[in-house]
């Protein structure tokens, strides 16, 4: 990607104007969109849709602006739908909130995020990875994408919801992915200069209808079950007490599921994926996690924060000013759309040395400030879960590196799906080994190779 960044001198040029046929594949690749915006243009580009302006602009520095100023850029979350719709009643929840409802709802679920509430969670999710592994047994290939979307599931069911319902929360998972898909061509439709692809409102409509069914259930069964300090929990008990409404419940309960399953899911699995193919840093990783117990594991913490950096679960952010403002040289009317993007922030070569390069070394000195790293998102909106997020990282991680050597299979095909959040289209087969140390890249196909530079196949660190 070329060096190109935005600030207040540069914002004086003119603000390019971007062709219709550049955004043609944002609705089916977010990430190949993005990255061919920013190299095409440089970091501010602008689209017309009649009196609709769209601004895709992803730097430290705009990513600050929009973060900084929650009252003047709003949140542009799920798809408001028709009203006295599925649609429009599940977009309650915090992701789509602004102002005092926003902070009301944040408030309300971060006393569940603290760091005794944080502790307590290590022991049930150590044994929910557990459970997930004393199924696997030694030279069998699995798709690690399902194993871990399973394993994510347990945690946000068990945890967050206070349930043992894995079934539905399968279910849930099998409609909520049409359904963030479509809120993501929804969402752009009536903004971008193209067609997105047909029937996606329909779609949308009734996907949010199965959707709110199925977490009418799941509320209902939290209601028939003995109190507890889970996030569901909590929100029913604030619904009692008057503060929300069973809207709101059934709204949040929606947002909860995403940002703690689905995001999880493919933080995990990049993550894996990584050191699989890293033989050098798995090797070291493996010797970080042979310490005594109580040990820390500095390591493995900058794998994870060099994952998230590479190939972020959420992709890209959008903003909509309720108020003129200024932007540079650039005077914004309301009702601009802006979108910054993870993706693109986090491979600026200003900011990153070989920036498509996996190097968990690079954090010991790297320094992009507070808005040049953002995979939780940034300021009052910064993601309430980023800290549970990354007990869950870290204890399952752990215990999955310890227990089995994972060797992606040779020839496997590596590519990404990507709308708002960034995953495996076809997930990832791996053969599970015993913790043999005879760590290897193996050989992949498939876009894979535009995200990451992968070292050669033939690399290998030999067991100590």
């Amino acid at each position: 990607m070329k060096p190109s960044t935005w600030n207040d001198d540069a914002s004086a040029d003119r603000l390019p104007e971007g062709s219709p046929e550049h955004l043609q594949t944002f609705f089916t690749d977010s990430v190949g969109c993005l990255r061919g915006l920013y190299q095409r243009y440089g970091p501010l580009v602008a689209f017309s849709k009649g009196s609709q302006r769209i601004i895709f602009a992803s730097t430290p520095e705009t990513n600050g602006l929009l973060f900084r100023n929650p009252g003047v850029f709003h949140s542009l979350g799920f798809v408001s739908g028709p009203k006295n719709s599925s649609q429009r009643r599940l977009g309650n929840g915090m992701f789509n909130l602004n102002g005092a409802r926003h902070k009301q709802h944040r408030r309300l679920m971060l006393p569940l995020f603290q760091k005794e509430m944080l502790d307590s969670y290590r022991e049930p999710l150590g044994e929910l990875t557990d459970r997930m592994l004393d199924g696997w047994q030694y030279e069998r290939q699995y798709d690690l994408l399902a194993e871990i979307k399973e394993l994510a599931r347990s945690i946000t069911i068990r945890l967050l919801f206070g349930l043992e319902d894995f079934a539905l929360a399968a279910s849930i998972d099998a409609i909520f992915e049409q359904w963030l898909e479509m809120n993501h061509h929804v969402a752009f439709q009536s903004m971008l200069p193209v067609e997105p692809p047909s029937e996606s409102y329909e779609r949308m409509l009734l996907s949010a209808q199965a959707m709110e069914k199925l977490i009418g259930t799941l509320v209902a069964e939290r209601e028939q079950a003995p109190p507890g300090p889970d996030v569901l929990a909590l929100l029913l008990r604030a619904r009692d007490a008057g503060a929300i409404s069973t809207v709101d419940v059934l709204a949040e309960a929606t947002h909860l599921f995403n940002a703690a399953y689905h995001t999880t899911t493919y933080a995990m699995t990049w993550t894996l994926f990584l050191l699989a193919q890293h033989p050098v840093e798995m090797s070291r990783v493996y010797e970080e996690l042979s310490a005594g117990p109580g040990a820390s594991f500095p390591l493995l913490d900058r794998c994870i924060k060099e994952s998230m950096r590479l190939l972020p679960p959420v992709v890209y952010f959008a903003r909509s000013n309720v108020e003129p403002f200024a932007l540079g040289a650039h005077h914004l009317s309301p009702g601009t759309l802006l979108v910054g993007s993870h993706y693109v922030t986090h491979r600026l070569p200003d900011l990153y040395s070989d920036p498509e390069r996996f190097m968990p070394d690079r954090w010991l000195s790297a320094d992009p400030g507070v808005y040049g790293y953002i995979p939780f998102g940034g300021g009052a909106r910064m993601c309430v879960g980023a800290a549970f997020a990354q007990v869950i990282f870290e204890t399952c991680l752990s215990q999955i590196l310890r227990r089995f050597r994972l060797a992606v299979v040779p020839g496997a095909r590596i590519d990404r799906k990507c709308s708002l959040t960034l995953g495996p289209r076809w997930g990832i087969p791996v053969t599970v080994h015993r913790p043999d140390r005879q760590y290897a890249c193996a050989p992949v196909a498939g876009d894979i190779h535009e995200m990451v530079a992968l070292p050669t196949a033939s690399k290998r660190a030999a067991a100590a």
